[in-house]
């Protein structure tokens, strides 16, 4: 699937999450670093900026009798609109 992220990687109570096109979706996440999930590319996903064009796959997965989205792999297609250095009347 693709889509664009609404909200970058963000922590609640020690869950990570990013949503992408409004959906939360957990990152698992264990000692410090993404774990379990697949990450293309070379900027981590903690990096990836609102607007960034993504392809991604979930998994559902049940803990405690609730349903979790998780990502299951990740890849940066584009990056987010990113404001353009003015050049200086000094600049030719």
């Amino acid at each position: 699937m693709q889509g664009i992220i609404s909200k970058s990687f963000y922590d609640i109570q020690g869950r990570k999450y990013i949503d992408i096109d409004s959906l939360k979706i957990k990152v698992p996440f264990r000692y410090g670093r993404i774990s379990g999930c697949t990450v293309g590319g070379h900027i981590p996903v903690q990096d990836y900026p609102v607007g960034s064009r993504v392809e991604y796959a979930l998994k559902r997965v049940s803990w405690n009798g609730l349903e979790y989205l998780v990502l299951q792999n990740i890849c940066l297609l584009d990056m987010g609109k990113q404001p353009n250095p003015t050049l200086n009347s000094n600049d030719s």
